[in-house]
C-alpha cells in the first residue's frame, strides 16, 4: 500500500455514492477505488485549477481531445476476439480520410475516462456506443510488465483498469491517432505534429507561398531561405 495514492475523485456508483474514492497504485499503474476511511494510502499534492475535459465532435466519425490533440474513433467497436485482433484492426482502419490509426496505450485510453460518470464512465455526448458491463472493457496497446502475456484494459463501465490475458475474447476497440493543428488558419498543419507548415504562427509562411527574396524567411517552407536570391559584385 505504500505505493498507492488517493485522488480527489469520489466513486459515484450508487449505492456506494460518496463512500469511496478513486486511487492509483504506482506499483503497477492500476486504477481502482477504496472506502474513504482506508488509512494506508498516501497523498501527493498538486496546485492549479483542475483540467476540465474539452472535446470537439469533428462530424466525420471522430472526436478530438483539445488538451492532448489526440483524435479518437467516435464509435466503439466490439468486433474483436483478442489483443492482437485489436492491434490489427486499428492498423487497418481507414476513417475520416486518415489511415494512421493505432490502438491507444493505457495512459491515452484512461485520458477519456470520466470518473464523474458511471455506466458508462465516459461522455456519451462525444463517444458513442460505449456499452455497459460486461461489454465495456476496451483494449489498450500496453502490455503488463509483470506478465507480457497480459494486456491492460479500461473498463468504461466504471473507469477502472486491469490486466487480462491477451488471448481473452470479447474486449472492445476504440482507435486513436495524433490530430494535427493549424493555429494560423492558413490551411497547412504544423510540422511539429506531422504537417508541412514550418511556422504555424504566421499565415504568410506555408508551402503554398512564393519565396520572397531578401527577407531572411523560408516563406515556402522548402527548407531553404531566399534560395533564389543571388548576390553578385559589379565590376
Amino acid at each position: 500500500t505504500g505505493s498507492t495514492y488517493w485522488t480527489s475523485d469520489a466513486f459515484v456508483h450508487i449505492p456506494h455514492d460518496g463512500e469511496r474514492a478513486w486511487r492509483i497504485s504506482f506499483d503497477d499503474g492500476d486504477v481502482g477505488y477504496k472506502v474513504k476511511t482506508w488509512s494506508e494510502y498516501m497523498a501527493r499534492c498538486v496546485r492549479g485549477q483542475p483540467i476540465e475535459p474539452c472535446f470537439t465532435d469533428n462530424g466525420d466519425g471522430t472526436v478530438t481531445d483539445n488538451h492532448t490533440w489526440l483524435m479518437w474513433q467516435q464509435e466503439y467497436d466490439d468486433a474483436t476476439e483478442d489483443w492482437q485482433d485489436a492491434m490489427e484492426y486499428c492498423e487497418a482502419l481507414y476513417l475520416a480520410g486518415q489511415s494512421d490509426w493505432r490502438l491507444p496505450n493505457i495512459k491515452e485510453l484512461m485520458s477519456i475516462a470520466d470518473h464523474s460518470r458511471y455506466d458508462p464512465a465516459i461522455d456519451e455526448t462525444y463517444f458513442k456506443g460505449t456499452f455497459s458491463p460486461p461489454y465495456s472493457a476496451v483494449w489498450s496497446s500496453t502490455s503488463s510488465l509483470q506478465n507480457p502475456e497480459k494486456g491492460w484494459i479500461v473498463d468504461f463501465g466504471q473507469g477502472s483498469t486491469v490486466t487480462v490475458d491477451k488471448d481473452y475474447p470479447g474486449r472492445g476497440i476504440r482507435c486513436v491517432r495524433i490530430s494535427c493543428w493549424d493555429e494560423d488558419g492558413d490551411g497547412y498543419e504544423d510540422e511539429a505534429c506531422g504537417g508541412y507548415d514550418c511556422d504555424d504562427s504566421d499565415p504568410e509562411v506555408n508551402p503554398g507561398m512564393e519565396e520572397i527574396l531578401g527577407n531572411g524567411i523560408d516563406d515556402d517552407c522548402d527548407g531553404e531561405i531566399d534560395e533564389k536570391c543571388f548576390v553578385g559584385v559589379l565590376m
